[in-house]
C-alpha cells in the first residue's frame, strides 16, 4: 500500500514538474543565462526519467519521491517579488 502511495506521489510530482518547466523553457529568450536554461532542461529530463521509471515498473525510493515533491512545490510557488497586495495609501505616494 505504501509503495502505491509513493508511486502515485512521484507520478503527480513529475507531472507537475513537466507541466511547469515546458512553458518556462518556451518563454526563455536568447538572453537567458545558460545555467538557467540547462537547469530547466535537467529538471525536465529528471522528471521524464522518473515517469519512464514508473512505466518500467521500477520501485522509486522515498528520498527520490520527497525530492520530486519538493521541486514540484517550488515550481508551484508564487515567485513575484512582493506577493502581498497592500491597498494604496489614501494620500498617494507621499511619505511625509
Amino acid at each position: 500500500m505504501i509503495d502505491l502511495a509513493i508511486k502515485l506521489l512521484l507520478l503527480i510530482a513529475c507531472s507537475i514538474i513537466l507541466l511547469r518547466v515546458e512553458p518556462a523553457l518556451n518563454r526563455m529568450s536568447p538572453c537567458t543565462p545558460w545555467r538557467m536554461r540547462y537547469a530547466a532542461l535537467l529538471l525536465a529530463g529528471g522528471a521524464l526519467a522518473g515517469l519512464f521509471g514508473l512505466l518500467d515498473d521500477g520501485k522509486p525510493s522515498l528520498a527520490t519521491t520527497c525530492l520530486a515533491a519538493g521541486i514540484a512545490a517550488l515550481m508551484l510557488a508564487d515567485r513575484r517579488r512582493n506577493p502581498i497586495h497592500r491597498p494604496p495609501h489614501p494620500q498617494g505616494d507621499r511619505h511625509a
